[in-house]
C-alpha cells in the first residue's frame, strides 16, 4: 500500500475538465480587478484538484479499512471472550479475596460485553456470561 498522506499523481479521471474556465491573454493590460480575478479562478482549480486527490486517497484508505479492520475486531473480540473465560476458570482454581472476586467478575463481565458487541454470542457464551 503507498503512502496515504503524500502527494499522489493525478489519474486521467482528475484531469481538468472540458467547461474549466480558461484565462487568455487578448494583447491588452488586466486591470487590478481582472489579475485579482484571474488568481482566484486558478487558486478554485487548484482547491478542487486537491480534492479530488483527497477523495482517491480517503477511497484507498477505505479499501483498505474494510479488508482489514472487520477481521481484527472480529479476533479482539473472540480473545476477549477467551480472556474472560480464563480468568472465570482461574477464580474457581486460585482462592481470591472478596473483593479480588468482585473485580474479576467485573474485569469477565466488561470483556464479555466487549466482545458481544462485535461478535454475536453462542448459546455457550450466553450461559457463561449469565453465571
Amino acid at each position: 500500500m503507498q503512502d496515504l498522506f503524500t502527494e499522489i499523481e493525478p489519474h486521467s479521471s482528475a484531469k481538468k475538465s472540458e467547461t474549466a474556465l480558461k484565462i487568455t491573454f487578448s494583447g491588452k493590460q488586466l486591470s487590478k480587478k481582472q489579475k485579482a480575478f484571474n488568481k482566484l479562478v486558478k487558486s478554485i482549480e487548484a482547491h478542487s484538484q486537491k480534492i479530488k486527490d483527497e477523495e482517491v486517497k480517503l477511497d484507498i484508505l477505505l479499501k483498505e479499512y474494510s479488508e482489514t479492520i472487520p477481521s481484527l475486531k472480529k479476533a479482539h473480540a473472540e480473545s476477549n471472550l477467551k480472556l474472560a473465560k480464563g480468568l472465570a476458570s482461574a477464580s474457581v482454581k486460585l482462592k481470591f479475596g472478596k473483593k479480588q472476586k468482585e473485580k474479576i467478575r467485573q474485569a469477565i463481565v466488561w470483556l464479555c460485553n466487549d466482545a458481544f458487541g462485535e461478535i454475536k454470542p453462542d448459546e455457550e457464551s450466553i450461559a457463561f456470561y449469565d453465571m
